[in-house]
């Protein structure tokens, strides 16, 4: 079995339990957390599940997704290391979306009577919860917003630009980080896998991303970001 990895240990410099939980309270949290390693494709929680507590992304990646009423998914978040999951759904008894890991991940839990007592304890990491809730709102709040906005092209667009934001790109060939398929990305743009690859050729042609293989180059940001603007 993999063995766990304490906060101390911990390498993942965006963990907001780690950055401002103070020494005593990262010991407690060692202590208390559940460690869990996710292969690529695994539930993290599913739509009705109990509402147990919090998970925490120590590495990977994840995406968020939802049902839809005419049966297509939708992903209507991406996470990655650093950051939490479930944290919407604190307030309901279940689950109202589903959580899947992109990635082979190791997942940190920490459960809603626990979690209480770090919240009461550090004031900075509850400050700290705050302004992500606050950030991951106004994104969601700017999708939505944009899902009634955008065509075609402009939303996969705008999903190629979340992708970057959130995962990043690769050090060696600057392409997106995320083994996210064209099928992701079409669920993240709300719209079919035939139009995504139309776009995506369509974006090449243009000179605004590079393919390699299923690898994608973002050469244009800010062509990208003017396709949406306009």
């Amino acid at each position: 079995m993999t063995k766990t990895i304490s906060c101390k240990e911990c390498e993942n410099n965006r963990c907001l339990v780690k950055n401002y939980c103070d020494e005593k309270w990262l010991e407690k949290v060692d202590e208390i957390k559940e460690q869990s390693f996710e292969s690529e494709g695994q539930h993290i929680f599913s739509e009705g599940q109990r509402v147990r507590g919090i998970f925490i992304i120590q590495q990977g990646k994840v995406k968020i997704i939802s049902d839809l009423i005419n049966g297509k998914l939708r992903v209507v978040r991406i996470a990655g290391n650093g950051h939490f999951v479930g944290h919407h759904a604190l307030n309901y008894e279940t689950y109202p979306v589903n959580a899947v890991t992109i990635e082979d991940s190791t997942i940190c839990f920490i459960d809603n009577e626990n979690l209480y007592q770090v919240f009461i304890k550090n004031p900075k990491f509850i400050y700290e919860v705050m302004k992500f809730y606050v950030v991951e709102l106004q994104k969601l709040e700017s999708r939505l917003k944009n899902s009634t906005l955008l065509d075609c092209s402009e939303k996969v667009a705008e999903a190629l630009l979340v992708i970057k934001d959130v995962f990043g790109v690769n050090s060696i060939d600057n392409s997106l980080n995320g083994n996210l398929t064209r099928m992701d990305i079409a669920e993240m743009a709300g719209e079919n896998v035939e139009n995504v690859i139309r776009n995506l050729s369509k974006f090449e042609s243009e000179g605004l991303i590079l393919k390699k293989g299923k690898k994608l180059i973002l050469s244009d940001e800010e062509g990208l970001k003017k396709l949406i603007m306009s």
